[in-house]
């Protein structure tokens, strides 16, 4: 598929009936979606003028103390609108306000019809939570337990122009609000921001790329950065993503065991491959202390992420490149 340009991709948002508004002080963008029944909005944010007004539904995806503040002021501008979400974003807003509200808990792909336009949500549970976080949330929200407050869950919302919320939906105008995912901030490139903010997400970032990559989506839009195509964010993505999470990946690395084995090389494997391929896992960063070398199977982001182990254990990387330009 041919990459779109910005006017292209401006002329289909347009089409889907989304405006975008920005924080006045991070410039985060806050997207709003009209349909002839209902308005929709994206997150929450700082949004100067009346961008908030006349909101009958808010989907809640990052659940940072700021955003809380003004989902506060929504809620108070808006009376009876519906916040949406999964149930662990919703439950952890309606604590932190202090307050019940109205709420809407999303299946997975659920469609919305709002006049003229269908929403569909895509939620993914965030697959990094300890046990003792899922104690900490069930029994109350105590921030400075939880890591991964600012993202608790990860949802996108594809927007068109036509279809039916029971039906087929069109793909000519299909438009992914997608939150986090191929944001860029403050002068940061999208792989930058992916692997300094997303990295500890790889197993929810995977899954929620797993389920785009057969859409058919014209743009998408960031929660930070500018418009882009969607073809050029996956085709991005899909060479950062570490190779256990890459079509494979697995595969090659059965095959390299093997070979080593066959010359008598201990070998222990990081925890994401440890179930796949039965082998022992190097439980934290201390199990790499017996080791003499580090070998990565992937593309620049692998080998990037593998730099956490292999500096403070001063060991050498053998990287084999499983990605699609290999500038390390």
């Amino acid at each position: 598929m041919a990459e779109k340009t910005a006017v292209q991709l401006k002329a289909g948002i347009a089409a889907a009936g989304i405006t975008c508004g920005r924080d006045r002080r991070t410039g985060t963008n806050i997207y709003r979606i009209q349909g002839d029944d209902r308005t929709v909005m994206f997150d929450a944010a700082d949004v100067p003028g009346r961008f908030t007004d006349g909101v009958d539904m808010l989907v809640l995806n990052n659940c940072s103390p700021d955003r809380m503040e003004y989902i506060g002021r929504i809620i108070e501008a808006n009376p009876d609108i519906v916040l949406a979400g999964t149930a662990v974003t919703l439950n952890f807003a309606e604590e932190f306000l202090g307050f019940r509200i109205s709420k809407r808990i999303i299946r997975h792909r659920e469609r919305m019809d709002i006049g003229g336009r269908i929403i569909e949500l895509i939620p993914v549970p965030n697959v990094n939570r300890s046990r003792h976080q899922d104690r900490t949330w069930k029994k109350s929200y105590r921030f400075l337990q939880m890591p991964n407050w600012q993202w608790i869950d990860s949802i996108c919302i594809i927007v068109s122009s036509s279809g039916s919320a029971s039906g087929s939906i069109s793909g000519s105008g299909r438009i992914l609000i997608s939150g986090q995912l191929f944001s860029s901030r403050d002068g940061q490139s999208r792989e930058d921001y992916f692997r300094q903010k997303l990295r500890p997400f790889i197993p929810q970032v995977s899954k929620t790329i797993k389920l785009l990559e057969k859409e058919e989506i014209t743009a998408i839009l960031p929660e930070s950065g500018e418009i882009l195509d969607f073809a050029t964010g996956m085709n991005l993505y899909s060479r950062l993503m570490p190779v256990s999470q890459t079509a494979g990946g697995d595969e090659a690395a059965r095959k390299l065991i093997c070979v080593l084995r066959d010359r008598n090389v201990g070998i222990s494997v990081n925890r994401s491959l440890s179930a796949a391929l039965n082998e022992p896992a190097l439980c934290d960063n201390s199990g790499f202390s017996d080791c003499e070398m580090l070998i990565v199977l992937g593309g620049d982001g692998t080998i990037l992420h593998a730099l956490d182990f292999a500096i403070p254990n001063d060991l050498p990387i053998l990287g084999i490149n499983f990605g699609r330009l290999g500038f390390l």
